[in-house]
């Protein structure tokens, strides 16, 4: 297995466009969070191809979110959304688990599709917004606290 090169990916990173950019630190942020992160490896990618694949970001040994925002050059708007967005995530999969739902029974109960459902428990919430996460959660029993300050 091919090393991975942070400067060069951290350079990606930086390229990518705001909405991918905030999907892969929630991946990773899942990831720190000890949940399962990385997509599966394409059947026609090649070992020496994965050194500088998105898939070697959680190896990068990152300990806090900071290392993330960092990583990622997050803007503090930004890293307020991707910690939300994450903890939203966390919080559905661990309703998931405790009500012992399917992506299908799950995806019925919450009006949306079996694909998207899977998409946003799996992080990848590019085209998701806020709104659409919350309704999410909330109509899958999530109780949400929140506080608001000027």
């Amino acid at each position: 297995m091919t090393a991975v090169n942070s400067k060069s990916l951290a350079t990606k990173a930086r390229k990518l466009p705001d909405n991918e950019k905030e999907t892969w630190a929630i991946r990773n942020f899942l990831g720190l969070s000890g949940e399962q992160l990385a997509l599966p490896v394409s059947k026609t990618s090649q070992v020496s191809d994965r050194g500088s694949s998105w898939i070697f970001y959680f190896s990068l040994g990152w300990k806090d979110f900071d290392d993330i925002q960092d990583f990622f050059a997050l803007s503090p708007e930004q890293q307020t959304l991707v910690q939300l967005k994450s903890e939203l995530v966390l919080a559905l999969r661990k309703r998931l688990r405790k009500e012992g739902l399917t992506h299908e029974d799950a995806a019925e109960k919450s009006e949306v599709s079996r694909s998207s459902f899977t998409a946003i428990v799996g992080g990848n919430l590019s085209s998701v917004s806020l709104d659409r996460l919350l309704d999410v959660c909330l109509k899958l029993g999530v109780t949400l606290k929140f506080q608001v300050t000027a």
